[in-house]
């Protein structure tokens, strides 16, 4: 037990650092609703957890990333080398950052949980009429698939989860100072979002090609609010595209041993 909470420190408090704002926020909300899903958007759109829109990133790189970042630019992983093949390391050591994916979408399980338990209801979809209208509430068409959105958003945050890893991956190999790689990590994904959302989806597809309602639906934060995305399929297509893709990346910057060797002995 011992050893599982020292090797799991930081995922630990990342994710008691979320429940606690989580439960927080909700007890700082009004029971006017009989709607638990209503209650949990509310508590983005009005209350303090709006804030977690812009941070999630960092609960899930920072427990993910850090033990690779410190045998890689301790110089351990010469050592792990001469024991085990470099390919076998690396893929290992993934699915070992991969674990952490679990942080963000369980907390959204018990967050509806306790939304539920707050309420003393489990009426999903009790107040449809109000679907797109009240604030922080999901859109109307949504309403008639309650179930089918509540696992999409399951979905989307593991894929999601996914993605903020490999971004933090990427700097692992260049930066020895784990803050610098973190900085880079977050600063990379809000330069992504903009990318993305500006250039893409507002100057390409709604100036340019006149394809009009895709902006919110490439922008990375709307992930927690589902605000005018085109369709559930399309953002689970959207993020499987880009877990894909920065994964791409990473295997192309992990692809030689040696490079990665004289990287980190500069």
């Amino acid at each position: 037990m011992k050893s599982f909470l020292k090797n799991n420190k930081l995922t630990i408090i990342s994710f008691l650092i979320l429940i606690l704002w989580g439960v927080i926020t909700l007890l700082s909300c009004i029971r006017d609703t009989t709607d638990p899903l209503i209650l949990y958007f509310h508590m983005f759109a009005d209350k303090n957890l709006y804030y977690l829109e812009i941070l999630a990133p960092l609960f899930v790189i920072v427990p993910g990333i850090y033990q690779f970042h410190k045998e890689l630019n301790t110089g351990f992983i010469k050592n792990c080398l001469t024991r085990i093949k470099y390919k076998k390391y690396l893929i290992s050591h993934y699915f070992n950052a991969l674990k952490k994916i679990w942080i963000l979408p369980l907390f959204y399980v018990l967050m509806i949980l306790f939304c539920c338990i707050y309420l003393k209801s489990f009426n999903f979809g009790s107040g449809a009429e109000y679907y797109g209208y009240y604030t922080g509430s999901p859109d109307l068409k949504y309403a008639s698939c309650i179930f089918s959105f509540m696992i999409t958003y399951f979905i989307n945050l593991i894929l999601q989860s996914i993605l903020y890893l490999n971004v933090g991956l990427i700097y692992c190999k260049k930066y020895s100072n784990f803050l610098i790689s973190l900085i880079l990590s977050y600063l990379t994904f809000i330069i992504l979002d903009i990318f993305l959302e500006v250039f893409i989806g507002n100057l390409l597809f709604a100036r340019i090609l006149n394809i009009h309602n895709i902006t919110d639906s490439l922008n990375l934060f709307n992930f927690w609010t589902y605000h005018n995305v085109i369709s559930l399929p399309f953002s689970i297509i959207y993020s499987l595209f880009l877990c894909i893709l920065s994964l791409a990346m990473i295997m192309l910057i992990y692809k030689s041993e040696e490079g990665v060797i004289i990287e980190i002995e500069k």
